[in-house]
């Protein structure tokens, strides 16, 4: 598979659900899904092809904390893991719900993507958070050392300067401005 979807976090439609064994045996976890909406920000979307991706989970002790962390922030609570198996009884279906997913290139092989559950994220998250005065303070310092590296001048900066009035546009009568028809185009 070639990657087609942008590095980012996606709106997605579930589609299926379930456990399989990887070629070494290990148990997985699947999910398939639908992107339906590559997320800028809070109500900032853009609409994108669908073509159905799996997010896989390998199951080993090592794993089983990010597997919770995983079905914790697609809003799946269960007490066991069996639930989310379609065939169990007390089967607990995502299966056309809509979650978040983010998709990055594969570091081991990346002509392919690599999917995975975004976190829980609310507006809060998408907001711009504030520097202390210690943080300006070293971004101060970096920047003025590249100024220096730069050649640039270190003439102390004088106040704030007023704002300056815009001359206002004169104004034409109507009869003057061009309309369609008098573009040459």
């Amino acid at each position: 598979m070639a990657i087609f979807y942008e590095k980012g976090r996606y709106r997605c439609r579930v589609t299926g659900q379930g456990f399989s064994k990887a070629s070494t045996g290990t148990p997985q976890l699947f999910i398939k899904f639908v992107p339906l909406a590559l997320i800028h920000g809070p109500g900032d979307e853009e609409s994108v092809q669908g073509y159905e991706r799996t997010f896989w989970r390998a199951l080993t002790d090592n794993t089983i904390d990010y597997t919770l962390e995983d079905l914790q922030n697609l809003d799946v609570n269960v007490e066991s893991l069996m639930h989310l198996d379609p065939a169990h009884p007390s089967h607990v279906s995502i299966v056309g719900e809509e979650k978040c997913f983010w998709v990055q290139p594969d570091s081991q092989k990346p002509d392919r993507e690599k999917w995975g559950v975004a976190k829980s994220a609310s507006a809060s998250d998408w907001a711009p958070k504030p520097v202390d005065q210690g943080g300006l303070k070293k971004l101060d310092a970096m920047f003025g050392a590249a100024r220096k590296k730069a050649g640039l001048s270190s003439k102390p900066v004088s106040a704030a300067r007023a704002p300056q009035p815009v001359a206002a546009a004169a104004m034409e009568p109507d009869s003057a401005l061009i309309s369609d028809d008098d573009l040459p185009w």
